[in-house]
Order: C-alpha cells, then sequence, then structure tokens
C-alpha cells in the first residue's frame, strides 16, 4: 500500500484523535473542553492558514468527540463488514463529496467535505477516506492496539511488512526495556 498525502494525513489524525480518549483510570479526557479540543487541533496541524482556532465551539466539541468514538469503533472492529458500516455512517454524517480545488492558489488537492462543512465534518470525512482507503486495500491487518501491557492506544501500521506492534516508539522501548530487565533478573536467581 502507497501511504501517501490522502492517506497518510488523515490516518494519523484519526489514531491520534481516538488516543485522546481516557484510556486507563485514571487518566483525565484529552477533549474535556473546547481549549483542549483547540489545543489537540493546533498540535496535529489541522487548522491551514484561513482557518480561526478560536471560532471552535461547545458544539464543534460534541461533534469531535462524537467522531472520536465513530473513529475508535472503526480501528477495533472485528470484522471488515463492521468496519466498512462504521466508516459508510461517518461518510454519510460528514456528508463527503470529494472535489479538487486549489483555494489558496496552491497545487490543485482533494477535499473530501463540502465548502461550508463543520471542523468535524472536514475531520471526519477525510480520516473516513483514509481509513477506507486501507481497509479496501489491506483490511484489517493494518489496524491495530499497542501491544504494551500498559497502553491501549491505538494505531494504522504504514510499515512496509505490516510490523508495527506498539503505537509509538516509547511503548516499544519501555516493553524492550521490561523484557531485558525480566531477563536479567531470569539470569541471576
Amino acid at each position: 500500500m502507497d501511504f501517501g498525502h490522502y492517506t497518510e494525513a488523515p490516518l494519523r489524525f484519526a489514531a491520534e484523535l481516538v488516543n485522546t480518549s481516557p484510556p486507563l483510570e485514571p487518566e483525565p479526557d484529552g477533549l474535556d473542553s473546547v481549549e483542549a479540543l483547540r489545543s489537540f487541533l493546533l498540535d496535529v496541524g489541522f487548522f491551514d492558514a484561513t482557518d480561526d482556532p478560536a471560532a471552535l465551539t461547545s458544539d464543534d466539541l460534541a461533534a469531535f468527540v462524537r467522531l472520536r468514538g465513530q473513529l475508535a469503533e472503526v480501528l477495533s472492529a472485528t470484522d471488515e463488514a463492521q468496519a466498512a458500516r462504521g466508516l459508510n455512517s461517518i461518510l454519510a454524517e460528514c456528508r463527503s463529496v470529494p472535489y479538487v480545488t486549489n483555494h489558496d492558489d496552491s497545487v490543485l488537492h482533494l477535499h473530501f467535505a463540502p465548502p461550508k462543512a463543520t471542523p468535524a465534518q472536514q475531520a471526519g470525512a477525510s480520516s473516513a477516506m483514509g481509513l477506507a482507503l486501507v481497509l479496501c486495500e489491506e483490511g484489517l491487518k493494518r489496524f491495530g492496539t499497542c501491544a504494551d501491557d500498559n497502553c491501549v492506544d491505538v494505531f494504522v501500521d504504514n510499515s512496509k511488512n505490516t510490523s508495527r506492534r506498539f503505537c509509538s516508539n516509547k511503548c516499544s522501548n519501555r516493553t524492550a526495556v521490561a523484557a531485558h530487565r525480566a531477563r536479567v533478573r531470569g539470569k541471576k536467581q
């Protein structure tokens, strides 16, 4: 699978949005306020130069929290039909209508939501389209949950050989260090 601009950024966004959920108690919800949503969207580079992050409202927060739940269901689906239904639901709610534009006098590029779409509709349409491309080309094998016993974050595996097991290098390293320490303890006994 070729992970290009129209898949990689939306896939990363989808996983990062889902991972704002409170994974394990007592960790807080990463989207517990409009300010937290604004901060998250700025951190992931969601806004372009024409957007006004200050314009986000409690309705936007509710829409992103709903989208987060929908994307979580897709990324944790146990069969392709379930994932497809979830993606189709997101695309329908976002009124996804792909179109080509160069609205900012840049190179031509695709948008997946209507021009007047809300921020959550824009995010939902592009995330769902990216996930749909992966699902159709690769199936569920590219959707994963971190193999670290202390983490429940999701990811989309964009490795060449579908070998990713962890959501981040931090979790991978933590698991490797724990395994190494266990081996060392085992040799000392």
